[in-house]
């Protein structure tokens, strides 16, 4: 008993789309035509499968490098604020640093008090 498709085709052709030795999908074609794929269709039609499996390929590996990109950037991004968060953090040290030399200095030149119950080593 013989299978009818609703479209009416008769004939059909599948091919691998493969890449790298992973199938990508296939490319299926039909025709109304009995016989309708000759050793010229296939062959033909087997270079359009390839080169329909590159531009899988190629497609497939141009979102993974704009999404490793986008992560790159979102990693720049941080170590960019984190970056000008130690050039903060370091001017406030800076500053403390200078405080706290203006205090030893000070402290030289005090006199020692003799009542203070701390004893301060000079």
């Amino acid at each position: 008993m013989k299978r009818r498709s609703p479209e009416g085709l008769k004939t059909g052709c599948i091919l691998p789309l493969v890449s790298r030795n992973r199938i990508l999908g296939v490319l299926s074609l039909g025709r109304r035509e009995q016989n309708g794929f000759g050793r010229a269709d296939i062959g033909f039609l087997t270079q359009v499968a390839s080169q329909i499996s590159i531009a899988v390929e190629n497609a497939s590996a141009y979102s993974e490098i704009a999404h490793a990109r986008a992560e790159l950037e979102k990693a720049l991004e941080e170590i960019q604020r984190l970056k000008d968060r130690l050039q903060d953090e370091n001017l406030v040290l800076r500053e403390q640093m200078i405080k706290l030399s203006c205090l030893r200095r000070l402290w030289v030149l005090l006199p020692r008090c003799e009542q203070c119950f701390l004893a301060y080593p000079r």
